[in-house]
């Protein structure tokens, strides 16, 4: 059976009809075949996999309750090794709405170039307003060991009896695992 023939058994009122339903589903199966065809595998760069992490980062926190917006902040500049340059540029600010104990205002900043006292390398602890508890010193410079030498931008703040933690959300899922356990060490020491 040639096309002239099956065009012949079918109507002339529908014809084109079914000749633009046969170009649509040509259409769909192709597009449906390339859209199948494997690609090969490219490296994934440090940019994407931050993304990645940063939007897990924010799913888990509003799950966890954590307030999240991103601010403008002195961030440090990680481009030049043991530099205290700082830039101006946005982090996230993960806030957890629930008052702490401790009536004091403070900061534990994210300074690589700087050492403090009884702080490691690139941590440093400044007062605001009221006077922290010892066991409150303790348990900031307890956070401070575990974070480390900064590797990546991370620092807390409390504010009117809230905490805030600026970070660059690098650590996705596990990031937001950690600041919640910190939130939970510190909202109960006065």
């Amino acid at each position: 059976m040639d096309i002239g023939h099956l065009l012949d058994a079918i109507p002339l009122e529908i014809r084109g009809f079914v000749i633009a339903s046969v170009a649509v589903l040509a259409c769909f199966v192709l597009f449906q075949g390339l859209r199948n065809i494997k690609r090969p595998v490219k490296a994934v760069s440090n940019r994407v996999s931050s993304k990645r992490d940063r939007a897990k980062a924010r799913e888990a926190a509003l799950a966890d309750g954590f307030m999240v917006e991103d601010v403008e902040r002195d961030l440090p500049d990680f481009s030049s090794k043991g530099s205290r340059m700082m830039k101006r540029g946005f982090c996230a600010d993960y806030y957890y709405p629930e008052r702490i104990l401790s009536g004091a205002n403070w900061t534990l900043y994210c300074r690589p170039g700087e050492i403090a006292d009884d702080l490691p390398f690139g941590r440093v602890f400044r007062l605001a307003k009221g006077l922290p508890s010892g066991q409150l010193t303790r348990a900031i410079a307890e956070i401070a060991n575990d974070l480390g030498t900064p590797g990546a931008f991370f620092e807390i703040e409390a504010r009117d009896n809230f905490l805030h933690f600026f970070w660059d959300e690098s650590d996705g899922r596990d990031g937001v695992a950690r600041i919640k356990s910190y939130f939970d060490t510190l909202k109960s020491i006065p």
